[in-house]
């Protein structure tokens, strides 16, 4: 027997039907599928009812919308009364917490199984035998009517009985048609209000079709949205996304706004590195004073051997205060630099890990490169090129202060030593890249074609081309040996050239110092002598620090981009709290497009409590998306995802995905130990937990096969673990979380026949008493399920548990088992 519902006057429940919750009772209990009015006479009777607020007929008919994000406020709206009808409609969620504003509701809203929710009417229960035609002169009269389920399966776009109507999902119809008719498509996916109806029409459809309760806008004076309206699509991949504006004060100043948060924490260290860097270097570049007054003295008339001993011991103190505290200042800057790094770097992972592949980023693995090197660059700015920067720049400032305070007329010399080693630094250092990457190149070549050859020498061997392969070899290695000689030949003729321009200042000083009536004392030329000569390698090692800073700000704006991301898939403004669900998922009314046309086209399904489903197409990218969509990686277009009746999109991605356990093919482990992988799947688990969840899975036989047992450390992802130990353990985890419903995307794909058994019992352990989605192409796996959906163009084509459809030879299921069962059939 099925059942067919009708919006008829109360009656009678007859005496023989069967019980709708009773999953045994080979039936069910469908309730009317909501109506399908036009836009026209939705516009009609929304203004019959005298709804206001804004919002338009089409937003009413397709029910309540989330809030929008913008403009926020800490408050809720008061809900305004909704017009009197002849019965209460069914409470939707509780009052909210004056705390936290959030809605508690630990339980999804209870209805009566012969009273519509919403609006209150009865509706009858029709019995008819099963496999009955649903167009019959019984029933053909009883409007709306709802196809009649496969023994087994509950039919897709029905709702079972005592289940409030989905928002904006289409009429439900026999099993030989799975798509709205188009005029019905036309009308309830957006028709212009204005169709030219008139208000007798609507005001009849009113007299027809039951009460609905207007909503209202959730913010005061906001107009309503489409709820059932996604987000606008980007218009250009997000890994194209046009960069942001430019900030003001450059590049400089955007790092150090990314800096900002991670530095923060670091201020004593960086105040004391900083003041330690600067004592320091001072300490050093005035050292040559002390030997100035040692020179002077020993030199004077009448010296004795004590004369320079307050000289030495003054230079000695010089020297070993500022190297005391320049280590100081390196180990404090190195420090502080490591730390902001780790803060930023985990600060990036959040950030990625809240994207989604694919939609958000296109290359989420590629972002590894800027998380490792370029975060690594941003420590070396804060932890060695900015203090090495900054302390050649005292260095050299205060050299020059003092050449011009005790010998100003050879102040020019060590200024323009300066300047020509900066010179000659950066032609150098640009000629000197080149070189490098030239060298690099080559070398990758002559490793490329030594592979080459190796790998085909039994071609080598057979055409008699060991000459010809000798030849190439040495041809490529002659120009890696050139680009090398040339790298170090710019390398060198780079030192030489500083040496050239020290020793040319040096000349200089000595001939200035010659031609100068009465001349410099000698401990002022030793001191102008070794201001010119430090003056070189501080200059070249401001050029070569500058060249790193800007390294460092390229990476930073790269990472700025990547933070500047935002997921398209966020957090909802107001979240409904939730208790423990029961895994009843709905799918209403899914539109979704892919390159190669409609992925879906309006489709609708229920999938109750505890139901096993097999998700099924060509490709595996309907079921796929599908997953997706429940998890929120990734939403439809249009149409709704509801989990125990509760929008997806109004619970917090927590409190979704925490009722949601996956097991994929690839599993992720962690370096960590194989006790902590598991308890993954809920970190608050006692030991007693993680083991009877590694119990059931099977994966318990680490504890004595491994060396350690639970505590062995898995590198590598547990490379060193075959890949059904592996799932055993991502199994476990899924056990351990304790979720009402399972994803199983192609968990059960590429097992060693050895296995294979172990694997395969340890999902039917998960699955017990849990509502399952899977995705599978192994046919003893979908001949397992309780249901099979196949999706083929964008509709729903075949629905029905998998023995009825496998009976059927034309049917898509039994097409694809004959293939998979002989490949070459």
């Amino acid at each position: 027997m099925t059942a067919h519902a009708t919006p008829e006057q109360p009656g009678p429940e007859p005496a023989d039907a069967p019980d709708p919750h009773d999953p045994a009772a080979g039936t069910v209990s469908e309730r009317p599928s909501p109506p399908v009015w036009s836009a026209a006479e939705a516009h009609d009777v929304w203004s019959e009812q005298g709804a206001d607020g804004g919002a338009g007929a089409q937003d009413w008919l397709q029910g309540p919308v989330e809030p929008r994000p913008e403009p926020p406020t800490d408050e809720l709206p008061v809900a305004e009364p909704a017009p009197e009808s002849s019965a209460p409609a069914a409470p939707l969620a509780a009052a909210p917490d004056a705390a936290t504003g959030q809605i508690d509701a630990p339980t999804a809203p209870d209805v009566e199984p012969d009273r519509d929710p919403e609006s209150g009417e009865h509706w009858h229960v029709v019995d008819q035998p099963l496999g009955a035609d649903p167009q019959s002169a019984d029933t053909q009269n009883a409007a709306p009517q709802v196809a009649a389920p496969q023994p087994g399966a509950a039919q897709a776009g029905t709702v079972p009985s005592g289940m409030p109507p989905v928002a904006g999902a289409p009429s439900t119809r026999p099993a030989e048609d799975h798509a709205l008719p188009a005029d019905a498509r036309r009308d309830t996916a957006g028709a212009d209000p204005r169709d030219g109806r008139t208000s007798e029409d609507g005001a009849a459809a009113a007299q027809r079709m039951p009460h609905r309760p207007p909503h209202r806008p959730s913010q005061p004076g906001a107009t309503a949205a489409h709820h059932d309206e996604a987000p606008a699509a980007p218009s250009r991949p997000a890994d194209l996304a046009p960069a942001p504006p430019a900030r003001p004060g450059g590049p400089l100043s955007a790092t150090l706004e990314l800096l900002a948060p991670h530095l923060r924490p670091q201020r004593p260290a960086l105040a004391t590195g900083g003041t330690t860097l600067v004592l320091g270097t001072i300490a050093l570049a005035l050292a040559p004073l002390a030997l100035r007054g040692g020179l002077d003295a020993a030199s004077s008339a009448g010296a004795g051997p004590s004369a320079a001993l307050p000289a030495a011991i003054g230079l000695a103190a010089a020297a070993l205060i500022g190297v005391g505290l320049r280590a100081i200042a390196a180990t404090s800057l190195d420090g502080a630099g490591s730390r902001s790094a780790t803060g930023l770097r985990s600060r990036l992972l959040h950030h990625l890990h809240r994207l989604s592949p694919g939609r958000d980023i296109e290359d989420l693995e590629g972002a590894a490169t800027p998380l490792l090197e370029d975060v690594a660059s941003l420590r070396e700015l804060v932890g060695r090129a900015g203090p090495r920067l900054l302390g050649a720049v005292i260095a050299l400032v205060t050299l020059l202060i003092t050449v011009l305070v005790i010998a100003p007329a050879l102040a020019p010399v060590p200024i323009l030593a300066a300047v020509l080693a900066a010179v000659v630094s950066i032609l150098a250092g640009r000629s000197g890249a080149r070189r490098e990457t030239a060298a690099r190149t080559d070398a990758a070549a002559l490793a490329d074609t030594a592979q080459e050859l190796l790998a085909a020498t039994r071609t080598v061997q057979s055409y008699g081309l060991e000459d010809r392969a000798a030849g190439t070899l040495a041809e490529v290695g002659a120009r890696a040996a050139r680009s090398r000689s040339a790298a170090r030949r710019g390398r060198v003729l780079g030192l030489a050239a500083h040496s050239l321009v020290g020793a040319a200042g040096a000349v200089a000083v000595l001939l200035l110092a010659g031609a100068q009536p009465g001349g410099p004392s000698a401990g002022d030329l030793v001191v102008v002598l070794a201001a010119t000569l430090a003056a070189v390698p501080l200059a070249g090692a401001i050029v070569r620090s500058r060249a790193e800073i800007a390294a460092a700000v390229a990476a930073a704006s790269g990472l700025s981009d990547l933070l500047s991301r935002t997921a398209a898939i966020g957090e909802p403004p107001r979240t409904l709290g939730v208790g423990r669900l029961r895994g009843e998922v709905v799918f209403s009314a899914i539109t979704a497009h892919s390159e190669r046309g409609p992925r879906f086209d309006g489709i609708s399904v229920v999938i109750p409590a505890g139901q096993r489903v097999a998700l099924m197409d060509r490709s595996g990218a309907e079921a796929s998306a599908l997953l997706s969509y429940l998890l929120r990686f990734d939403q439809p277009e249009t149409g709704r995802v509801l989990l125990d009746r509760y929008d997806t999109r109004s619970l917090s991605l927590a409190d979704l995905r925490g009722a949601l356990a996956v097991v994929q093919r690839e599993p992720a482990l962690f370096s960590e130990t194989v006790r902590e992988n598991i308890r993954a799947g809920r970190p608050e688990a006692d030991d007693l937990e993680v083991a009877e969840a590694a119990r059931r899975s099977g994966a318990d036989v680490l504890h004595s096969e491994l060396p350690s047992g639970y505590e062995t450390l898995l590198v590598r992802r547990g490379a060193a673990l075959t890949d059904g130990r592996r799932r055993r353990i991502a199994i476990a985890r899924a056990l351990l979380r304790d979720a009402p419903v399972v994803l199983l995307d192609r968990a059960d794909a590429e097992l060693a026949p050895r296995e294979r058994a172990e694997v395969l019992a340890a999902l039917d352990a998960l699955g017990e008493g849990r509502t399952v989605l899977i995705h599978s192409r192994d046919p003893e796996t979908v001949r397992g399920a309780d249901r099979v959906l196949w999706f083929e163009d964008g509709r729903l084509v075949e629905d029905g548990h998998p023995d009825r459809l496998a009976d059927d030879p034309d049917s898509r299921l039994a097409t694809w088992l004959l293939e998979a069962d002989d490949p070459e059939a």
